[in-house]
């Protein structure tokens, strides 16, 4: 009986939401605009320090990194960092006025209200963060994020990210920088 009840909820709440209004719909605002200040100030809080590490991976030239991931040692008996070290080099620098607007991030303290640049800039990159959570979750059967749920894809580095935990940091990074640069570039 329980069943039925929840399935009858569940149909009724999807019909109305096929039956809502074309108007309302397009006169609905994105869902950063709606969360409330204490919400945006804290994904602000948790979001734009990540910003820190692809900053150090964006200026630097040569990384060198250790063999956390390399294979168990026949002395040690584990993986050590002597038996693997990689260096790799960036190819092109990374974008200036990226670059910039990520120091007017972590420069920018969230607690400021107002409309100031820093404040729009959040904002457009915490929208398009949303866009690509979404679709990191959906593609692990999950639905649409909202900001609590971007808050929590971009610092739980789980499988959403990959199967192997490696490259799991360098892959948000990524994703970082590249809504950063797609909000510069768009204006």
């Amino acid at each position: 009986m329980h069943d039925r009840l929840t399935i009858c909820a569940v149909s009724v709440l999807m019909c109305g939401g096929l039956w809502a209004s074309p108007v309302a719909a397009q006169t609905t605002p994105p869902s950063v605009s709606v969360s409330s200040a204490a919400v945006r100030a804290e994904a602000a809080r948790t979001l734009v320090p990540l910003l820190k590490p692809v900053k150090q991976r964006a200026e630097s030239k040569v990384r060198v990194q250790t063999g956390t991931g390399s294979p168990t040692s026949p002395f040690a008996g584990r993986p050590t960092t002597a038996v693997s070290i990689s260096v790799s080099g960036r190819d092109t620098p990374p974008d200036p006025e990226v670059m910039q607007a990520m120091d007017r991030l972590l420069k920018w303290k969230p607690e400021d209200r107002g409309d100031s640049r820093e404040s729009q800039l959040f904002d457009r990159w915490l929208g398009e963060l949303e866009r690509r959570a979404t679709a990191l979750t959906i593609k692990s059967g999950s639905g649409a994020c909202d900001i609590e749920c971007v808050m929590r894809t971009m610092t739980v580095l789980d499988e959403t990210w990959g199967t192997s935990p490696r490259p799991r940091d360098e892959l948000r990074d990524q994703t970082l920088l590249e809504a950063l640069t797609m909000v510069v570039k768009a204006k």
